[in-house]
């Protein structure tokens, strides 16, 4: 499953879809928006990216294409009919898949079952990243840009000041953050959870960090 194949399905169409993992149905869903199977299933496409466990050539999709919506909830009828042939079935479903960011206020909150069992894959390369030297304003940007989870960081900070060299082309987040944290205040802590990256100034102890960098480390 990846954007060519996605990119496939006719622009603007809309219906219901299956998601499977090695022939194994995990997730059922609709779209009824303006945007239409492409922009959903780019969205999936995405998630499944960079992930411990979770190669997203393992992965496919069924889409069936609905001309008219009518009153009845189609996604809970597919999900209903599919669970009645397998009970085993659509286990992403309610698993916060493709969930949108939490926000700020629930950092502190349990991760979601999705990302529990397949966490975010810092120790991937970075392609978009080139060697050389970065205002820390401009490599979080890229870095940002170049993986499909989210790293959040604090907008209000001036980081333009604080500048980093990069030594490698292609440097994983693992180094990226590394050298991030080493350019950063000491007030600064780098959070990695099972589902994002957070940059903020603070000391805190999160019940359900992965991994934790402090700024001048």
């Amino acid at each position: 499953m990846d954007a060519t194949s996605v990119a496939t399905i006719p622009r603007g169409a809309k219906g219901a879809y299956l998601l499977f993992l090695d022939g194994r149905m995990v997730y059922a869903g609709k779209t009824d928006t303006r945007h239409g199977f492409r922009d959903r299933l780019g969205r999936h496409a995405d998630s499944v990216r960079h992930r411990v466990g979770l190669d997203p050539t393992r992965m496919t999709f069924k889409a069936m294409r609905i001309m008219v919506f009518s009153a009845f909830d189609v996604e809970a009828i597919l999900i209903s009919e599919m669970r009645r042939l397998d009970p085993r079935a659509l286990s992403w479903n309610d698993s916060g898949f493709g969930s949108n960011d939490p926000g700020r206020k629930r950092d502190d909150g349990e991760p979601a079952p999705f990302d529990r069992l397949y966490p975010i894959d810092i120790d991937r390369p970075l392609i978009n990243i080139p060697a050389g030297p970065f205002s820390l304003d401009a490599l979080l940007k890229v870095a940002k840009e170049s993986v499909p989870y989210l790293l959040r960081y604090d907008a209000k900070f001036d980081f333009a000041p604080f500048s980093v060299t990069i030594l490698k082309k292609a440097p994983t987040m693992r180094s990226v953050i590394t050298a991030v944290a080493g350019a950063l205040p000491r007030e600064f802590q780098i959070t990695v959870f099972d589902g994002r990256i957070i940059v903020y100034p603070e000391n805190r102890t999160y019940e359900f960090a992965r991994e934790v960098l402090r700024g001048g480390s």
